[in-house]
C-alpha cells in the first residue's frame, strides 16, 4: 500500500494553508517521539549527556511554568524542536483575521 501520493515541504503546506485563508502559527517537520513521555533512566545508565539533557529539560519546564510563552516559542517546545529529527510535517493555524 502506498499512503503518500505527493511529498510536501513546509513551504508547500504553509502556502496552501495561507491560500485557503489561514494564518499559519507553526509549520515544520518534527519527530513525534520527542513529544512522548520519556522512560526513566536507571542510575547505572546515567552519563553526562543524559544528565545534561535532563537538567536542560527540567529547567525549561520550570521556567515555562513560571513565565509561559506562546506556542511555539515556549522553552520546552523550543528545546524539543532543536533536538528532534524532522520526520512528520505538522502545521498549526487559525483562521486569518479580516480587517473590515
Amino acid at each position: 500500500w502506498r499512503q503518500h501520493v505527493r511529498s510536501w515541504t513546509a513551504d508547500d503546506l504553509r502556502g496552501r494553508m495561507e491560500a485557503a485563508g489561514f494564518e499559519v502559527i507553526f509549520c515544520r517537520g518534527i519527530d513525534f517521539k520527542m513529544w512522548q513521555s520519556q522512560h526513566r533512566t536507571s542510575v547505572k545508565d546515567l552519563s553526562l549527556r543524559v544528565l545534561y539533557k535532563a537538567m536542560q529539560t527540567n529547567k525549561a519546564r520550570l521556567l515555562e511554568r513560571i513565565s509561559p510563552r506562546e506556542f511555539p516559542h515556549g522553552r520546552e517546545c523550543s528545546l524539543k524542536l532543536e533536538r528532534g529529527y524532522e520526520m512528520h510535517l505538522v502545521a498549526v493555524a487559525k483562521p486569518a483575521s479580516t480587517s473590515r
